[in-house]
């Protein structure tokens, strides 16, 4: 029984280039990954940093806004937004119905 030989696909110059190549891309690939992944990062950290200057802003304006309305209602920082009408303590009664729809 003769045993038949194949060919091989690749020589083996042409075989070390084709390992070469695929060597080179997933080097090139994982460094576009890594570089993707510290974006991603950045990215995360400065829109969590925006989100948490507009909430200090929007509480700021809403406090200053509190301050302002008619009436002696007083509103600090420290007490917070609870269930308390936002913080919001005992004052003129005529300041809520005056904020009511007619």
């Amino acid at each position: 029984c003769q045993r038949l030989l194949r060919p091989l696909p690749y020589l083996t110059e042409e075989w070390h280039q084709h390992n070469y190549a695929q060597y080179h891309q997933a080097f090139a690939d994982r460094d576009g990954s890594e570089r993707c992944r510290h974006e991603s990062q950045s990215l995360a950290a400065y829109a969590a940093a925006l989100a948490q200057r507009t909430q200090e802003d929007s509480t700021a304006k809403l406090g200053q806004r509190l301050q302002d309305t008619p009436g002696s209602t007083s509103w600090s920082y420290s007490e917070g937004f609870g269930s308390n009408c936002l913080g919001m303590t005992k004052g003129d009664p005529r300041s809520l119905p005056a904020t009511s729809p007619p």
